[in-house]
């Protein structure tokens, strides 16, 4: 095999030459092999996309059918409506106006929720001194230890409102569970006073203010309200139910102060079909009434009246006149443990105080005067009489002598104007 052959190589040589170039062919036919395979995984996956774009293209049919279809609805659609469509074209620019009106409304209501929330602080702001005072004017009968030092009025919301009293000003307490539920009411009438005293309003108006509150606190507040000096120069609107009330309102006031105020009633609705006023109230003042009825000569409703006033006068203004500038000690006897107080008896115990040298009012003869008037009358005439114990009616009583009366009616109008 390795004899030189004619051409200078051997046989060996030829078959290790046709040995290379099959090795050569056969990596040839390994690497085709591979090329082939890569080659056909690349078709499958090219005929997998071709899959897809044939899936694709089936669905674009049925879309751009399904959009025709539904492009020949909405032409159908605006079609028939077009009448309603053209309505909403025009409406358009009153959906714009709402939605300027809505958003302008939210920003109106954050507005609102803001003040709202600084309102408490705002309303009770430094009435704190004039709430106190107030208070204690309307309790003014109370003991000392149920007089407030000082109030903590609730600034924010859930906020308690907190009170101190004179006996133990450091410490607070809460004010809803330690007050009843008229002073609970005294101290919301006190702060809307207050309010009003604050801001120098010309106006009080008050919607029956003594609701639910006890008599003993009414006559505090009637005598804040028209007696102190907190609402002198404002004008006074005032309604109530209570005919008890109104009465006791009249005779706070002096008669000049009663002549000058307007009075109306509205009536029970009796077979009507409307709200029926009287503008002329019978007069609910004593003095006012007996002055009325003296000047029709009516002398037995006169006395009526002026028995009332006296009672009135005596036991209340003239009583407290006594106690503030002298002795308002009485020593008074009665018939019975449950006989009345002779008026005469009163009022002569009243006078003994005001004679006295050391009693402090400078211009006592004012109230003297019609009261040494009023007893000048004998004790014993009819007149008198009847004010002891009252106009009951008699049959073939004597005639009431009518310069009498008129001393009376005149004494008590005089007596009224000086307290």
């Amino acid at each position: 095999m390795h004899a030189a052959l004619g051409d200078g190589t051997s046989a060996i040589q030829h078959i290790d030459t046709q040995v290379d170039y099959l090795e050569k062919q056969d990596t040839k036919s390994v690497q085709i092999e591979q090329n082939k395979k890569a080659q056909q995984q690349e078709l499958n996956r090219l005929k997998g996309f071709l899959n897809d774009a044939q899936k694709l293209a089936a669905s674009k049919g049925a879309a751009i059918n399904a959009i025709k279809g539904a492009q020949k609805l909405i032409s159908e659609f605006d079609e028939a409506n077009k009448a309603l469509i053209g309505e909403v074209e025009q409406e358009k620019p009153i959906v714009e106006q709402n939605i300027d009106i809505r958003e302008s409304y939210q920003q109106f209501v954050t507005l609102l929720n803001a003040y709202r929330k600084k309102l408490p602080a705002l309303l009770v702001e430094n009435l704190g001194d004039e709430v106190v005072k107030l208070y204690n004017a309307f309790n003014r009968n109370d003991a000392p230890t149920e007089l407030l030092a000082s109030i903590q009025l609730p600034l924010a919301q859930n906020q308690k409102l907190k009170i101190s009293y004179q006996n133990e000003p450091q410490k607070y307490f809460d004010a809803l569970h330690v007050l009843s539920e008229g002073h609970i009411r005294c101290v919301g009438l006190a702060i809307l006073l207050a309010k009003n005293i604050k801001e120098d309003c010309p106006l009080l108006i008050f919607d029956d203010p003594v609701n639910a509150i006890d008599d003993d606190h009414r006559q505090s507040i009637r005598r804040t309200l028209f007696e102190d000096d907190y609402f002198d120069g404002k004008q006074i609107i005032l309604t109530c139910h209570g005919e008890e009330f109104f009465k006791d309102i009249q005779n706070q006031l002096s008669v000049e102060q009663v002549k000058s105020s307007q009075r109306l009633a509205f009536l029970p609705r009796i077979d009507e079909p409307h709200i029926q006023v009287d503008f002329k109230c019978a007069p609910r003042n004593y003095i006012e009434g007996a002055l009325e009825h003296f000047r029709k000569n009516e002398l037995r409703f006169a006395l009526g009246k002026s028995r009332q006033a006296l009672e009135s006068l005596t036991t209340g203004k003239v009583w407290q006149y006594v106690s503030k500038h002298g002795d308002g000690n009485l020593s008074i006897k009665l018939r019975a443990a449950n006989a009345p107080i002779g008026l005469r008896q009163l009022t002569d115990q009243l006078k003994s105080k005001i004679k006295k040298g050391d009693f402090t009012d400078a211009e006592k003869h004012n109230v003297l005067s019609p009261i040494e008037q009023l007893l000048g009358i004998n004790g014993d005439s009819l007149e008198w009489r009847y004010l002891n114990k009252g106009t009951h009616d008699e049959v073939d009583r004597a005639e009431f002598e009518r310069n009498s009366v008129h001393t009376i009616v005149s004494a008590l109008a005089l007596l009224d104007q000086a307290l």
